[in-house]
């Protein structure tokens, strides 16, 4: 039923099957900071019941480019050749202050 249901998004939104390879690797960080910010949504949610302002400072805290540096830093080992090769190019474009946090975890 879950294949089905995807089936009938895409079909629904007239997505297309494509290639990530012809994604800028600016766009393919933003739909990764969309992913992510919904995986960490999710934790603080599946914590317990709490005031919506309350969830929203802790996701707030865990999505910021600092706590992603961090995060990447516990994954970089778990990381494909061609992950961490499309991190060094997305870091070459992003900005000064990700490149910084980043470079800041590796000392």
């Amino acid at each position: 039923m879950e294949e089905s249901l995807i089936s009938r998004c895409k079909e629904l939104l007239m997505l297309e099957e494509r290639d990530p390879n012809g994604y800028s690797p600016l766009v393919l960080a933003y739909l990764g900071d969309a992913v992510y910010e919904l995986v960490i949504r999710t934790r603080v949610v599946n914590r317990g019941n709490t005031q919506v302002n309350k969830m929203h400072r802790m996701t707030a805290g865990l999505v910021k480019a600092e706590a992603q540096a961090k995060m990447y830093m516990l994954l970089e080992e778990e990381l494909t050749e061609e992950e961490q090769a499309a991190l060094i190019r997305l870091t070459h474009q992003f900005s000064t202050a990700l490149r910084q946090s980043l470079q800041a975890q590796n000392k």
